[in-house]
C-alpha cells in the first residue's frame, strides 16, 4: 500500500452519530478526532 494511503490515526467508536434520518453526522466525527488527538491546527486548512 502507498505510504500516502496508510492512516496515520485510528479510533474505534461504539456508535456514530447520527441524524434524525439515521445519517452518520461527519462533522461531528471530524471535530471530536480534532479534539482528540490534538490536530487544531489542520482543523483551519480550506480543503476542496
Amino acid at each position: 500500500m502507498a505510504k500516502h494511503k496508510v492512516p496515520s490515526y485510528v479510533w474505534f467508536v461504539e456508535g456514530f452519530p447520527q441524524n434524525a434520518a439515521g445519517k452518520i453526522q461527519k462533522y461531528k466525527l471530524r471535530s471530536d478526532a480534532t479534539e482528540k488527538f490534538g490536530l487544531g491546527d489542520a482543523a483551519h486548512i480550506e480543503t476542496a
